[in-house]
């Protein structure tokens, strides 16, 4: 029971922080291509896995600059930005054939 309380009141008291900022409208355009990353696991015993992870990313023409500020009280307002060339897409099997052609998403996140 203490862990559902402990619940409750984090979501009391992180919920109304969701609601300070509109949901933000977001539009890229860029190609659909298949990305590959390698990856491996290697246990204790010596063994070695590889593997690789295919996603769907589109890439776009000019970079994603994604950026997150925070100010607190008189303080400079503290900034973090970073720069994407391209951003992973998740999408069902029926669009597939967009793979390799240039595409547009609008609407909010």
């Amino acid at each position: 029971m203490k862990c559902v309380a402990r619940f409750l009141i984090i979501l009391f008291y992180t919920l109304p922080l969701f609601a300070w900022e509109p949901e933000p409208e977001l539009s890229l355009e860029g190609v659909l291509r298949t990305a590959e990353r390698q990856r491996m696991t290697r246990y204790p015993d010596g063994m070695v896995e590889k593997w690789v992870e295919r996603h769907t990313v589109l890439v776009t023409d000019k970079p994603i600059i994604l950026s997150r500020s925070i100010s607190i009280e008189n303080q400079k307002p503290l900034v973090q930005q970073e720069s994407l060339s391209f951003i992973r897409v998740l999408m069902g099997d029926e669009f597939e054939s967009l793979l390799g052609k240039r595409v547009m998403n609008w609407g909010s996140t």
